[in-house]
Parts: structure tokens; sequence; C-alpha cells
């Protein structure tokens, strides 16, 4: 059976509204707007390890293996203040 976007939506709406529960809208909004924020701020973090990555393997002519990708990114020597705030630079990266 196929669903229309107006019933998507309201199968949708009904499930967000048991999940609240008796949560007021508003406390509900702040939780979800935060949740939002959080889960951006790691992705942005992820595409620019990504980004990082395929430099470093294209400046040292190899791939990395799984396990450098791992230690790279828990460094996280590739974030948004990587050590010299004097100079920062608009991000040049592919990520959105």
């Amino acid at each position: 059976m196929k669903l229309t976007q107006q019933q998507l939506e309201a199968h949708l709406w009904g499930a967000a509204n048991i999940l609240r529960g008796k949560t007021a809208g508003q406390d509900y909004k702040n939780y979800i707007l935060s949740l939002m924020f959080y889960k951006r701020l790691c992705d942005q973090w992820e595409c620019e390890a990504d980004d990082a990555i395929a430099e470093q393997e294209r400046l040292q002519g190899r791939p990395f293996t799984d396990k450098q990708k791992e230690v790279f990114r828990k460094r996280g020597a590739h974030g948004f203040l990587d050590g010299d705030a004097d100079a920062l630079q608009p991000p040049t990266s592919s990520c959105q």
C-alpha cells in the first residue's frame, strides 16, 4: 500500500506525539533542536575528517588503512581550531 505525503505526515506527527508524551511542545522543540544541532556538528566533523584524510592520502600517494583513518579521526587535528587560531581560513571542504 502506497502512502501519500499527507498520510505519512499524519503518521509521523502521531508518532512524535506518542514519543513526546506529556512534555510541553516548547520543551520538546528545544530538546529536538539541540539534538539536530549536535547531529549536524557530528556530521560536519566527520565530513571534514574525510576531506582531511583524502588530502593526506593524496599528498602521500597511498590510501590509508581503516586503522590509520581511525587514529587520524581520534587525534582530531582536522577540526575547527587545529592549533593556530590566527591563521583561520574559510573552509575549503566539500562539506555542506
